[in-house]
């Protein structure tokens, strides 16, 4: 039995490649590059996106990532990819505020979903 899709209004990307690729790379920068010295503490970014718009997410360099299953009351069940990567950040929360406002842009830009579900964490204990 063919399952069906959850009813979204369609958002039509909008972006130029370079603007994406800009996008990418600030990201990465962020998320692999931030100096221990100004940013001690450690945060986890999750990011939840349907499974068929995940490929858009393949350019981070490294993350974990599993399928999942959503519903939302009565629409019928969505397959989804959970993404997690943990990076540093400081007391302002500077990378994470940031991070938002990029992976919204890239949403806009590329992935277009009505709305991209991100969350933050705190980590209190990591072997990063």
């Amino acid at each position: 039995m063919k399952r069906s899709r959850l009813s979204r209004k369609a958002v039509k990307p909008r972006g130029g490649r370079l603007a994406v690729d800009k996008l990418k790379n600030e990201i990465n920068d962020i998320l692999y590059r931030s100096d221990p010295a100004k940013f001690p503490d450690h945060q986890l970014i999750r990011v939840v996106v349907r499974s068929d718009k995940a490929k858009h997410l393949a350019f981070l360099k490294g993350f974990t990532e599993w399928r999942a299953i959503g519903t939302w009351q009565d629409y019928p069940d969505e397959h989804n990819t959970v993404i997690e990567v943990v990076y540093r950040e400081d007391a302002n929360e500077s990378n994470g505020k940031r991070l938002k406002a990029l992976f919204d842009s890239l949403n806009k830009a590329a992935i277009g979903e009505e709305r991209l579900f991100m969350i933050t964490l705190p980590v209190e204990i990591s072997s990063v």
